[in-house]
């Protein structure tokens, strides 16, 4: 395992010590325009099946982030949303997006 001197993918919301974490991954899997932490916060698949199944499940999440995001668009329109206002609707949205586009990153790891 490598060591470097890649950051948490966690907001520093002051300019304290920063936490060095270690890279799982082997360089050569590594993609430069993934976001470092893909490959210090999740472990490098070890098998070509444990690859295949990650792969699967990200799939699938993706899909249902899709989905979730699709219902709670039309609750919102048809006035039957679980959300207390149009904000909160788009705060969680945010929030589903960012989700999505994690899994995305792992996915083209």
């Amino acid at each position: 395992m490598e060591s470097t001197t890649l950051r948490s993918s966690q907001p520093s919301s002051t300019f304290k010590n920063v936490e060095v974490k270690e890279v799982l991954w082997k360089q050569e899997y590594i993609i430069d325009n993934l976001p470092p932490w893909i490959y210090t916060d999740n472990p490098e698949p070890t098998s070509i099946s444990e690859c295949q199944a990650k792969l699967s499940a990200l799939s699938f999440t993706l899909q249902d982030i899709d989905m979730q995001i699709e219902i709670r668009d039309l609750e919102q329109r048809i006035g039957l949303s679980r959300h207390n206002s149009s904000y909160d609707f788009e705060k969680w949205k945010v929030q589903a997006l960012k989700a999505r586009q994690t899994h995305l990153y792992l996915q083209n790891a």
